[in-house]
Formats: C-alpha cells, sequence, structure tokens
C-alpha cells in the first residue's frame, strides 16, 4: 500500500513537472528594456567638488540624471542599444579635478546571450566588459576597467584627487547595475 501511494506521489510529480516543462518558454532578452539603477567604483571619490567622496557615481557625476536615465534595450534583430557609452569620464586638468559624461549616442550594436553572460560584439572582438543577468533575470550588471575599454584620452587619464589630497589613477572596476523596466 505504501509502495502504490508513493509512486502515485512520484508520477504526479512527474506529470506535473511534464507539464510546467511544456509550457514555460526559455527566457529571451528580446524586446525586454533595463535601466540603470547603480553606478559605481572601488574607489572612493569626490568628483563633483562637494566635499563628500563617495564610491556612487550618480552621486559624484555632473548629471547624475542624465546616467540614470540610460536603458539598455534588446531589440528583436538581437542587437541592444548599450548605455554604458554614457559614462562619467574624469581627470585632472590645470591642477582641478574635472569631470564630465560622454554622450551615448550610437546604433545598436549585436550581442550573445549565453546565460548568464551577455556579450556584446563591436567589430570583430566582443568588449571587454563582464555583463551577467541574475538568475531571476530582474537585474543585469555590468564590470570593465575602463582604462582597458576606453582607453585614455580627451586630456582626461582617469586622475582623482584621493581623500588624503593626492593625486590617483584610477584603474578599478566600473560597476553598473541595471533593472528590468518591462
Amino acid at each position: 500500500m505504501k509502495k502504490s501511494i508513493i509512486y502515485s506521489l512520484l508520477a504526479i510529480m512527474l506529470f506535473a513537472c511534464s507539464e510546467d516543462n511544456e509550457t514555460n518558454e526559455p527566457f529571451t532578452l528580446e524586446g525586454k528594456t533595463y535601466q540603470i539603477v547603480a553606478y559605481k567604483v572601488e574607489s572612493n571619490m569626490d568628483l563633483n567638488g562637494d566635499g563628500v567622496f563617495s564610491t556612487n557615481l550618480l552621486l559624484e557625476c555632473a548629471d547624475p540624471n542624465y546616467i540614470s536615465n540610460q536603458l539598455m534595450k534588446f531589440v528583436t534583430d538581437s542587437t541592444a542599444y548599450y548605455p554604458m557609452g554614457a559614462h562619467p569620464i574624469f581627470g585632472i586638468v590645470n591642477g582641478e579635478q574635472y569631470s564630465t559624461i560622454t554622450s551615448p549616442a550610437r546604433p545598436t550594436i549585436p550581442y550573445i546571450f549565453q546565460r548568464p553572460n551577455i556579450r556584446f560584439i563591436e567589430g570583430v572582438e566582443p568588449f571587454l566588459i563582464n555583463t551577467v543577468i541574475s538568475d531571476d533575470n530582474q537585474t543585469i550588471t555590468t564590470r570593465f576597467k575602463i582604462i582597458e575599454t576606453y582607453g585614455l584620452g580627451h586630456n582626461l587619464d582617469w586622475r582623482y584627487f584621493n581623500q588624503a589630497g593626492e593625486i590617483e589613477t584610477y584603474t578599478g572596476d566600473f560597476i553598473i547595475t541595471l533593472e528590468l523596466q518591462n
């Protein structure tokens, strides 16, 4: 009797699981939109000159609303609007801390999605950017080293004044978190 009850329960569980698998389609990024909710660095900085040091670039950059309004939109042809072009750039110019934000004006770029990784491709090479999606598909986190990804330029060299007033070159990661909007 016990065996028949156990076998019946197993059969019900297997049937229920097979039903779920038949109705669940694999997750796709196509048609999804994610918005930047956090933009962090690994060292405390005071890029806006308010005397408060933070690792939160949404508090330190010249126009935090501009960055936080950036969207990563995945379109139906395996391309995406990639907002990481809208990043703070900073340096020391004539002994003064300087920062601005680049413009993300660019067409869509192709991507490859192999859970949990999203690889963005420009030209023939993937970006040097580690982008992963959470298990529940609600957040995307992307990490990159700014100097490796974008190099030096614009008379800005990723230098900043640390809390001791010394000049340092930032070589750590930029860490961006995006949340699903639809």
